[in-house]
């Protein structure tokens, strides 16, 4: 029996079909995105097990990703639910698309078959080159080290992460970098806040932060609230000592300068 070729069609059903107690948060989720679309119960699974585990990158959320990973499973409707788990750990698109991955595989399986030996090499081969990609962007990443003395450890640190983690350029970052003075009284707040009600454990990133990758991701910040707030619990919730406006003001500013 093979592990990653399906022997017979599957049955196919909506989205909003799908009735598991363990996914209700990915699957509301999952039929915003594909309202009339159906797969069979087992790859709705395998798209629920993506959104619920902590993969190698941090775009398992994004709908273009999710659309994207659908399209595979319609292309390949021979492959199991197995093989697209496996083959999904690497998925980003910029690699998928820098190496014709889904090409690859397609000639792969008109030359050797329904071969489990074949697509266990080719999973091989797609480690390989996320390796190789992974490593141009670590490398790109460390052109932020000359910032560190600015905006301090932490946040550089973050921002290394953050080019790895989505494959953002580190061009795009260093494009319009924020007030490192938002930055730093930013972090001091969490760090008062911390003290003050006794949080030490699971703290957050300084919402900054969150601020600055939506930007870079985005090119803007219409998604997010104009102030800015950490939430302590249910009933208590400090604002930030910056709002909207006045950071996307610094990165105009911060541009100017850096020229």
């Amino acid at each position: 029996m093979s592990k990653y070729f399906l022997e017979e069609k599957e049955d196919e059903i909506f989205f909003s079909q799908y009735e598991d107690t363990r996914d209700e948060k990915y699957i509301k989720y999952l039929q915003e995105i594909f309202p009339s679309e159906k797969l069979s119960k087992e790859k709705i699974k395998c798209l629920c097990d993506y959104l619920r585990f902590i993969g190698r990158y941090s775009i398992r959320y994004e709908k273009e990703t999710l659309e994207s990973l659908f399209v595979i499973m319609q292309r390949f409707k021979c492959l199991s639910s197995k093989a697209f788990d496996e083959l999904f750990r690497f998925y980003i698109k910029d690699l998928f698309d820098t190496y014709k991955l889904e090409d690859t595989l397609e000639k792969l399986i008109l030359s050797f078959g329904y071969s489990d030996q074949m697509y266990e090499e080719f999973l091989k081969y797609v480690e390989r080159k996320a390796d190789e990609l992974d490593l141009m962007y670590k490398q790109d990443a460390e052109r932020l080290e000359i910032y560190t003395q600015e905006y301090g450890v932490r946040f550089i640190d973050s921002l290394k992460s953050f080019i790895l983690r989505t494959h953002v350029p580190a061009d795009k970052v260093l494009e319009k970098m924020p007030s490192a003075d938002i930055i730093k009284q930013d972090e001091q707040q969490l760090l008062d806040l911390s003290y003050f009600y006794r949080i030490y454990m699971g703290l957050c990133e300084p919402v900054s932060y969150t601020y600055f990758k939506t930007y870079v991701k985005d090119g803007c910040l219409d998604r997010l609230p104009e102030t800015p707030k950490y939430y302590i619990n249910q009933s208590i919730e400090k604002e930030a000592t910056f709002t909207k406006t006045e950071f996307l003001k610094s990165l105009k500013q911060t541009q100017v300068l850096k020229k």
